[in-house]
């Protein structure tokens, strides 16, 4: 996430909480949040955690410098069991503090601007918002079949590593994927 802010790019950071990190990238070109890990050399393959490698999500939480937002939605095809494991605080708090957050962030980045600057930024935030939430609603009632790449095992670390963490694969095709790609990361997925 960092070095994606050094190079100009608008990044935003992911935090699971089951214990794993990813950055997500705003694509103009898209209207749209981008999910990219580099861990994985994965671009774009959000249900890869879940459907790939078996990991059992509770929160997903993205942090900007001027917003943060619960994208929980966008990395689960199963929400309604991810709601079950959401156990630490009531959902309603959490987006009571998630607002909080999100608003704190976004008044004390806007004010850090030129004064001519600051209203449309208001603004541009205030739509990418508005479509995001829109889009993540889309997420939980989208029968989307999970692409290729995201039906892939964990690809970083050592298998055995990734073997006691149950994140080699949540099938048995997901699992020698996993292993083949080792080496160099979702992005061949797809080559031959």
């Amino acid at each position: 996430t960092l070095v994606c802010r050094a190079l100009g790019y608008e990044a935003r950071l992911v935090h699971d909480w089951t214990d794993h990190v990813w950055t997500e990238l705003y694509c103009d070109s898209l209207q749209r949040w981008v999910h990219a890990d580099s861990c994985e050399a994965a671009f774009d393959t959000p249900l890869v955690y879940e459907q790939g490698w078996g990991k059992k999500l509770t929160y997903c939480l993205a942090y900007a410098r001027d917003h943060a937002v619960d994208v929980t939605r966008r990395y689960s095809r199963k929400y309604p069991e991810v709601l079950t494991r959401r156990t630490q605080f009531s959902e309603q708090d959490l987006k009571r503090a998630m607002a909080a957050l999100n608003g704190f962030a976004m008044d004390r980045a806007i004010l850090e601007l030129r004064e001519d600057l600051q209203g449309p930024r208001r603004e541009a935030l205030e739509r990418r918002e508005a479509r995001e939430a829109e889009e993540l609603l889309g997420c939980e009632r989208s029968s989307q079949a999970a692409k290729a790449e995201e039906q892939v095992g964990r690809t970083s670390g050592d298998a055995q590593w990734r073997e006691q963490r149950g994140e080699l694969g949540a099938t048995e095709e997901a699992r020698r994927e996993a292993l083949r790609l080792s080496e160099s990361g979702l992005l061949l997925a797809s080559a031959p």
